[in-house]
């Protein structure tokens, strides 16, 4: 494995925040980020390391699995995330003026 294909996988599993995935990746593996830093300076990526990343995204896949599943089992109305409205505030446009 590369150090890209660790990127890309890293990123795929650490979705929801891709810009700390080396932060997270050193968490699950239990190792320093500086030495997820210093694999991706190696042409390749230590098979440990490999297997276990491998694992992460296995994990993941089935994961992602059973969560669409579940949803499936909620009513309808519950499916769907709710859309935030946000109000927008009344902006005076540039011919007129206020008076206070």
């Amino acid at each position: 494995m590369t150090p890209a294909e660790l990127e890309k996988i890293a990123r795929r599993i650490f979705r929801d925040k891709p810009k700390f995935w080396k932060a997270k990746l050193s968490r699950v593996l239990c190792v320093d980020k500086s030495t997820i830093h210093r694999m991706m300076k190696r042409p390749e990526v230590p098979g440990p390391v490999e297997v276990a990343v491998r694992g992460l995204l296995e994990h993941k896949k089935k994961q992602d699995a059973i969560e669409r599943e579940a949803r499936k089992l909620l009513p309808v109305r519950l499916r769907k995330r709710k859309k935030v409205v946000r109000k927008r505030k009344a902006v005076p446009s540039a011919g007129t003026e206020q008076t206070s």
